[in-house]
């Protein structure tokens, strides 16, 4: 369809997806779908408390999820987020998809499948005919004429209140329901990115999407719990320190172990680290072998650019996360000595991260991080919540926490940011290792505060962080 040609029918709509690539269709069916999720929010007529309701609000968010993130990915990224979207299909939830509230969701959900133009063409057809609204459709139809199917995600999802009245109404009931547990506390984060064109980290957005189907079928608290896990991860990574926390094992307090390796000195020890775990895996049977995408993104760095910090951290950062998505499709079997492969591509990019002057500096560009906190309920929530991990930590620990508290409170500008890049990447490594029932037992005897309090306090400050993130 030419630039400047309106579509004002659903069959003008299909006519023009069937000439266009699998994934404009996709789009088409992810935008529409979340317009409609709010129909399964609605609570009028079932109790939110009730089983089947939250397996079928769980249902229709993971399904929007995956249309959404196989609306962004490339092809050479798409297979596992298929793989997803087959899993949703044949999830028990399914038998449940008939309901109206459901319907839109999983017809986009179905649109992830599809790897012919047609067969994605008519699920985004009746993706869009189940939709709350379709003009809005239309309008995004057009607007794909003329501009890269990435960026649609950046537009609200509707264009004034009085167009999607009914399901934001809805919304705003729903997003004041309680949620004491903190169940539900991602999802409605996540839907508000969408609604105000603002959505979560594509990343974060993709390893919920990649969560293990057991999980999922396992129900929303344990969706929930995975969640909590993955975005800890998340801020870790995205802001590496340049020191490490660990629980001290005589006193059972948070402490720092400085990390003071010079740039040539870190990119020989990840190297050689990397090299020898890298001849440990490869010699068990765990599916890693030399035709594996891990195993050859570190034999070419090993070979080929050993001289380059750069290179080597996005490199290895691809290993592992080759490994890590092989462990969670089955390519890769569980095994010993290929997690600890995967830990030390970890440590090895973190480091790099934290410490190699031309990666900060290349890493820094990427993320292009300016964290800032205004609001005042924030600032004392933090004041609060490092009072307890103070009491948690080692003296010089607890010190430094207690600065970067006062100075996140108390000022602005670079300062603040600062303080926020290591008062919560220090949370977010805490946060990791409060998974051990070990460490949290050792916590409960040394802190004067439940070791499952400080799990808590840590939640909340994570939460905080991935809430502020500029998106």
């Amino acid at each position: 369809m030419a630039d400047g040609v309106k579509i004002e029918s659903l069959d003008e709509l299909g006519d023009w997806l069937k000439t266009q690539d699998v994934q404009v269709s996709q789009t088409i069916a992810a935008r529409a779908a979340l317009r409609s999720l709010p129909a399964a929010m609605n609570f009028e007529d079932s109790s939110p408390e009730t089983a089947e309701h939250e397996l079928v609000l769980l249902a229709c968010f993971r399904a929007a999820l995956i249309a959404v993130i196989a609306s962004i990915c490339s092809e050479s990224t798409i297979s596992e987020v298929r793989e997803a979207a087959f899993s949703a299909a044949g999830n028990s939830i399914r038998r449940l998809a008939s309901r109206s509230d459901a319907q839109s969701t999983f017809n986009a959900a179905d649109s992830a499948m599809c790897t012919a133009p047609g067969a994605a063409a008519a699920a985004a057809l009746s993706t869009s005919r189940f939709s709350a609204a379709v003009l809005p459709s239309f309008s995004e139809a057009e607007m794909l004429t003329t501009i890269e199917r990435e960026t649609i995600h950046s537009s609200p999802l509707w264009r004034n209140f009085d167009e999607g009245a009914r399901m934001l109404l809805i919304w705003g009931r729903y997003s004041q329901t309680l949620d004491p547990l903190g169940t539900w506390r991602f999802w409605r984060r996540w839907y508000q990115g969408f609604l105000d064109g603002k959505p979560l980290d594509w990343e974060l957005q993709r390893s919920v999407a990649l969560i293990d189907n057991a999980i999922w079928e396992a129900g929303p608290k344990a969706v929930a719990a995975e969640i909590l896990e993955i975005e800890a991860e998340w801020v870790a990574e995205q802001l590496p320190q340049a020191d490490r926390i660990f629980v001290d094992e005589d006193t059972g307090k948070f402490d720092i172990s400085p990390l003071a390796l010079s740039p040539a000195g870190i990119v020989q020890t990840a190297l050689e680290q990397v090299a020898f775990a890298r001849g440990v895996a490869e010699r068990s049977n765990c599916g890693f072998n030399t035709t594996s995408v891990a195993w050859e993104y570190i034999e070419f760095t090993l070979n080929s650019c050993r001289e380059n910090a750069n290179a080597i951290e996005q490199n290895f950062e691809i290993a592992r996360a080759d490994i890590a998505d092989g462990l969670k499709n089955g390519r890769y079997f569980e095994d010993p000595k290929l997690a600890a492969l995967e830990r030390v591509l970890d440590t090895a990019v973190t480091d790099l991260r934290a410490h190699h002057p031309e990666v900060i500096e290349a890493w820094e560009k990427r993320v292009q991080v300016k964290l800032r906190i205004a609001q005042d309920d924030q600032k004392q929530l933090i004041v609060e919540k490092a009072t307890e991990l103070i009491a948690a930590s080692a003296p010089a620990l607890g010190e430094e926490l207690e600065l970067d508290a006062k100075t996140i409170a108390s000022s602005a500008g670079e300062a603040q940011s600062g303080a926020i890049r290591r008062f919560f990447g220090r949370v977010a490594q805490m946060r990791l290792l409060v998974r051990s029932g070990e460490v949290v037992k050792k916590i409960d005897a040394s802190s004067g505060y439940k070791g499952t309090r400080i799990v808590q306090t840590l939640q909340s400050l994570v939460d905080l962080i991935v809430g502020i993130w500029p998106f």
